[in-house]
């Protein structure tokens, strides 16, 4: 009898993610609304974990209040939320559509949720403490910068990471000053690291270049990489220099990641640069150039160029390669 109650129960729960899915192709509508609420009130996580999901997906305001309760009830012993599920799905809805979903933010950055594994027991609420900084930057929380201080000095990769996103989010005077603290201190991540210096780029854009270019001339090849990303995000003139002139002492394997970042610049002379690359350089590295303009291949200036360029050289490699990627 108990078997065939979980079949039943299965199945129920089986249409319902169906019914939830089919939201996704019906007009939004009061309807909508009602009907993930009522999911968003459901004891299964992942029932919640899919509403919140196509909540986001759909744009659907007036779930606030819905979302916190449901928030607060998977806090408890019962129902359970294997894997931080539900609620993750619920502190990302919130935070990407921009609820004052205070009681979340709040409550969701304090969360450890100890698991087992094959090994160790793993922390499942790492991602959730983290988009709950960003949650409590969003809603200008007056503690917000005491809340990140803690979450920067996480033992968890994704929330010390979020903790950084949450500082730039925050526009806070002593977010930048933060962030170059944390760079100095080091993280045993170096993507958190990169996202510090990402983030210093967007504060503090030109203060902030000669520490990253400290990161760019390091002995660390990873968090070098980090760095020239950084750089990639930035609108000053003087960081396409850095990376301009670090391209000739770059190691190889550092070179399609400096020429990416250098594609995507959107500073006088990058693409220039890039461009007496195909036309000068090996053809090995001007190959390389190719790859990392292809995300501008619908620039049909860049495509005539390429072609003008490709035609001279004579490496039929080359011309293949702009004809293949870079067609009208």
């Amino acid at each position: 009898m108990h078997h065939v109650e979980l079949m039943a129960k299965s199945r129920s729960a089986d249409q319902l993610l169906d019914r939830l899915s089919a939201l996704r192709h019906e007009p939004l509508s009061d309807q909508t609304r009602e009907r993930l609420g009522t999911a968003l009130a459901s004891k299964v996580s992942f029932i919640v974990a899919k509403a919140a999901e196509i909540a986001l997906e759909l744009k659907v305001g007036g779930l606030c209040h819905a979302m916190e309760d449901a928030f607060a009830r998977f806090l408890g012993e019962s129902p359970t939320d294997k894997a931080c599920l539900a609620k993750t799905a619920l502190a990302r809805a919130a935070l990407l559509l921009d609820y004052p979903a205070d009681s979340i933010f709040r409550t969701g950055i304090r969360h450890v949720q100890m698991e087992g594994s094959f090994g160790p027991p793993v922390d499942a609420a790492a991602e959730l403490r983290g988009l709950c900084g960003m949650g409590m930057a969003q809603v200008r929380a007056s503690d917000v910068i005491e809340a990140l201080i803690d979450l920067l000095a996480d033992s968890e990769m994704q929330a010390r990471i979020g903790a950084v996103r949450a500082l730039e989010m925050s526009g806070k005077v002593e977010s930048a000053a933060l962030l170059r603290l944390k760079v100095v201190l080091g993280d045993r991540e170096p993507a958190v690291i990169g996202e510090c210096l990402t983030g210093l780029i967007r504060l503090t854009p030109r203060e902030s270049l000669p520490l990253v270019k400290r990161f760019l001339h390091g002995h660390d090849e990873v968090v070098c990489e980090e760095a020239i990303l950084a750089l990639g995000t930035s609108r000053e003139p003087a960081a396409f220099e850095m990376l301009r002139d670090f391209h000739s002492k770059a190691h190889a394997a550092l070179r399609p990641t400096l020429l990416a970042a250098i594609a995507s610049m959107r500073v006088p002379g990058a693409r220039e640069f890039l461009l007496r690359l195909v036309e000068c350089d090996s053809i090995a590295v001007a190959c390389e150039v190719l790859d990392a303009l292809k995300a501008h291949r619908s620039d049909p200036t860049l495509r005539q160029k390429l072609s003008e360029i490709a035609s001279p050289r004579g490496e039929e490699q080359l011309k293949r390669m702009v004809a293949r990627d870079f067609q009208g």
